[in-house]
């Protein structure tokens, strides 16, 4: 039977999401995330590698990657890499097993591709296939972002969402009802398993995926822009949004940690935003912004 390289991973919650990236951006065939609910600021990833020469190296370059982070102002000083070999039977049954269906706010419906579903009338089922990209519903940082958009999406709306990894959050608008949006991500790769995404959900007709390095190679006004990212690309990048909202037009930020709350909103209010709404989830909040008329 042929084996698995298990890599394991107990970082803490804010560092795990810049993890989490970095594991998918190496090929992991799987990401698993646990929690403990009585270690709030603990998050333990799981990545399954096939088992090759390059094992080693993976481990090395990961260990390499963490001691980065606080460099980015995120605190991963006792994280703990560990590694271990499994059945591939074992590993496949584990991981699939750690995305159940999970119901987010009044309507949505996150689901694996492998699991069946019977929404409501009411519900909205949104499909993916975990393990292919950063975004699979799980993360509080994408949670906060499906909260607020469901509040703000009314029908009809042109959306631009940054940083799109999966595609779930433009998923999650299209489904809700938005005219159009235009996701955008720095990678490659997430920018065709978002493709991919889109025809599991049936909206590539709604949504148009780019890949794309800087919100000023946007060329047209959004009535909402909805951005699920690090704290330290969302600060540059909002003296930059105005010129891509329609007036009165709303930005929706998230990945921010609540240290970093009072410099995002200062930036906001800099820029001509009003600061309607902040959501939290353990360290990680999402904000709602409008831009004044």
């Amino acid at each position: 039977m042929m084996k698995w390289a298990q890599i394991t991973v107990e970082t803490s919650e804010e560092a795990s999401a810049a993890i989490e990236n970095y594991l998918f951006d190496q090929k992991a065939n799987g990401v698993e995330i646990k929690t403990d609910p009585e270690k709030s600021d603990q998050t333990i990833l799981i990545a399954y590698f096939p088992v090759s020469d390059l094992v080693g190296t993976r481990v090395i370059n990961l260990r390499n990657f963490i001691k980065k982070l606080p460099s980015f102002g995120l605190s991963a000083e006792n994280t703990e890499v560990h590694l271990k070999s499994v059945p591939t039977a074992n590993w496949s049954e584990n991981w699939r097993s750690a995305f159940p269906p999970l119901k987010i706010g009044k309507r949505i419906i996150i689901a694996p591709t492998w699991h069946r579903v019977e929404p409501s009338e009411s519900d909205v089922l949104i499909r993916l296939n975990p393990g292919m990209a950063f975004g699979t519903g799980h993360h509080p940082t994408t949670q906060l972002s499906i909260l607020l958009l469901e509040e703000v999406i009314k029908g009809g709306e042109i959306i631009a969402d940054i940083g799109t990894g999966s595609g779930i959050l433009a998923i999650v608008a299209a489904k809700l009802g938005a005219k159009k949006i235009c996701a955008v991500d720095v990678d490659k790769k997430a920018v065709e398993i978002a493709g991919e995404n889109f025809g599991h959900n049936s909206v590539e007709g709604v949504v148009d995926v780019k890949q794309m390095d800087r919100v000023t190679e946007l060329n047209q006004k959004f009535h909402l822009i909805v951005a699920n990212i690090l704290t330290k690309v969302i600060l540059p990048m909002i003296p930059q949004v105005p010129k891509y909202l329609k007036s009165g037009g709303h930005l929706i930020l998230s990945g921010i940690m609540e240290n970093e709350v009072y410099k995002v909103k200062t930036e906001l209010i800099k820029n001509n935003f009003e600061c309607l709404k902040t959501r939290q989830s353990n360290e990680w909040f999402a904000i709602l912004a409008r831009l004044k008329k």
